[in-house]
């Protein structure tokens, strides 16, 4: 069981270094800061870095 916890924390940790690469690409292209979509899109990947962030560390404590 545990097993099957760090191999899912792995993944939600592949998950999130993909996500801080979409906002980094986003925040160095040429897109007008605050322009709608992106600016939206860039809140929304934020808000989801770290729900998957706040979910590894309680899965973490869960294991300690």
């Amino acid at each position: 069981e545990i097993d099957s916890l760090r191999e899912e924390i792995e993944e939600l940790r592949d998950t999130q270094d993909t996500i801080l690469e979409e906002i980094h690409r986003g925040n160095g292209s040429g897109d007008v800061p605050g322009s709608g979509s992106s600016g939206m899109r860039r809140r929304l990947l934020t808000f989801f870095a770290v729900l998957v962030l706040t979910f590894v560390a309680v899965l973490a404590m869960g294991l300690l």
